[in-house]
């Protein structure tokens, strides 16, 4: 594998992988690593060169994830559900319906990493003063309605395990002003 010179760049480079090139497609960076090429002999130094690779790519790995959603309904589900999500993820769902409507979310599936990936739930924009409840585990939640017409829901995933995810349908629902005497 030809080395990289002060002032070079790999950018420039434009050969088609060969069979057994691993490319970090995930940080989407140009490093290439020729494994048979490279004829690491010594157990350490393949593992530090596997270490600082992961480091780098997470380093630069950036999930688009989440956004804001207007409408009457739709479903909102976890990156990559039913396989898993992706390990570090920082996703946020903003649902915004009519001043006059309150959301409803209905949990279709709900599997997450005990304790260390959760899903945050807000009544309204996702702020510490909105903040409802935190979502963990392979149990169903029951249905939530916000009470304003913004709710939030925020996945955050450690970097180890993951599990299959979660599907939530939501509704706008007008809401029902109470008469008073």
């Amino acid at each position: 594998m030809k080395g990289i010179r002060k002032g070079e760049s790999r950018a420039k480079e434009s050969k088609p992988l060969e069979p057994g090139t691993r490319r970090c497609a995930k940080c989407g960076r140009l490093d290439f690593i020729l494994m048979k090429k490279m004829g690491i002999k010594s157990g350490f130094t393949f593992w530090n060169l596997v270490f600082l690779l992961m480091v780098s790519c997470v380093k630069g790995f950036i999930y688009t994830c989440g956004g804001t959603l207007k409408g009457l309904n739709g479903t909102i589900e976890s990156p990559g559900f039913p396989y898993g999500y992706p390990n570090g993820a920082n996703c946020t769902w903003v649902i915004i319906a009519e001043e006059r409507n309150r959301i409803q979310i209905v949990f279709q599936s709900f599997a997450l990493e005990e304790e260390y990936d959760y899903l945050s739930l807000y009544d309204g924009h996702p702020h510490p003063t909105n903040f409802r409840t935190r979502l963990t585990g392979f149990h169903l939640p029951p249905p939530v309605t916000s009470t304003k017409s913004v709710f939030s829901l925020r996945l955050t995933s450690d970097f180890a395990v993951s599990a299959h995810g979660f599907k939530v349908y939501y509704e706008a629902k007008e809401k029902r002003t109470q008469l008073t005497y």
